[in-house]
């Protein structure tokens, strides 16, 4: 919520937002209304008697305006700009020992978590030290950056080596100056990545759409290949290729049946190994009955069909 004077405008202070931050917004309203004579202790020389009861009425109205209900009932009895002034500091910028104590430890305590952006958190630390030096302490610059660097996360352990290595006093100035360029630097590498990832994907995007569809319409428009003369090693008949062959199928599922058999019996042994279409079985100590049923020994390898194309010139080891 905001009350607008004139052309300026300024949050309403609720006792939650910074009251320092608040504080220097109005000051800036109250000058540039010609008011900020209002906040002196006593009429400045220049300004006539009636002037000055109209600047603090002015002053005054534009001071409550700014500030929430739950807040203004504290001023309601101040008739003075001065006098709101100063009753505001004592409440929300206490100089008390306890106070100065709670601004230091919540800024001492002060860390980023990973992912944060390091704009929003400098502005939080900012804003934590303007708050302990309002209390009353003094803080160095060099303790300001050394505070700073101590609430980034582990993310930033090589930039702070970077800026303390070879160094022996800090300015805060150049801290933030550098983890700001550093932001900046990390975030145009982000958005160059982010350039190329859609890129990449309406580049594939169109390839589907597009050259994806052509493929398979070409795919489509090509013949069938013609096993009319293809002759299966397997049973010689013409029409289909060996690993195509049904009564290879069906000899090698019975086979299959058979070792399985053996197996529970425990009357043989048998190896079966199979990688795609390359298969290679071999029995040994048959019973009776599994030699007099099968008489068939079944040796597939590629290799047979490399090795030569005509199957008449090769001989059967059975």
């Amino acid at each position: 919520m905001q009350t607008e004077a004139m052309k300026y405008s300024i949050e309403l202070f609720d006792g939650k937002n910074d009251f320092a931050l608040w504080q220097s917004t109005m000051k800036d309203v109250l000058t540039c209304q010609g008011l900020d004579a209002a906040l002196e202790e006593t009429k400045p020389v220049e300004v006539r008697d009636s002037d000055w009861s109209t600047i603090q009425k002015k002053a005054a109205s534009q001071i409550r305006l700014a500030l929430a209900p739950e807040v203004k009932y504290n001023v309601l009895l101040e008739t003075t700009p001065i006098g709101m002034w100063r009753k505001l500091e004592e409440i929300y910028a206490s100089k008390s020992l306890t106070n100065r104590l709670c601004l230091k430890m919540e800024l001492y305590q002060l860390k980023m978590a990973e992912g944060t952006n390091i704009h929003k958190h400098s502005s939080d630390f900012n804003m934590m030290v303007t708050q302990v030096v309002n209390a009353g302490d003094v803080l160095e610059e060099e303790e300001k950056a050394l505070l700073l660097l101590a609430s980034l996360p582990k993310s930033y352990k090589s930039l702070v080596q970077s800026m303390l290595v070879g160094k022996t006093t800090l300015v805060m100035k150049d801290v933030t100056s550098m983890l700001l360029e550093n932001d900046k630097f990390l975030g145009e590498d982000d958005g160059a990545n982010q350039t190329n990832a859609l890129v990449m994907e309406h580049s594939q995007g169109r390839s589907n759409g597009r050259g994806g569809g052509g493929n398979r319409e070409r795919s489509k428009s090509r013949p069938k290949k013609d096993y009319g003369e293809v002759q299966c090693f397997y049973c010689g008949e013409l029409g289909h290729k060996q690993y195509k062959c049904p009564k290879f199928k069906e000899d090698f599922s019975n086979m299959k049946i058979l070792m399985k058999s053996q197996e529970t019996k425990g009357k043989g042994e048998a190896n079966i190994v199979e990688e795609n279409v390359v298969e290679i079985l071999a029995c040994e100590e048959c019973d009776p009955e599994v030699e007099q049923n099968n008489q068939r020994w079944i040796l597939d390898s590629a290799a047979t069909m490399h090795v030569c194309n005509n199957p008449s010139e090769l001989c059967a080891c059975s």
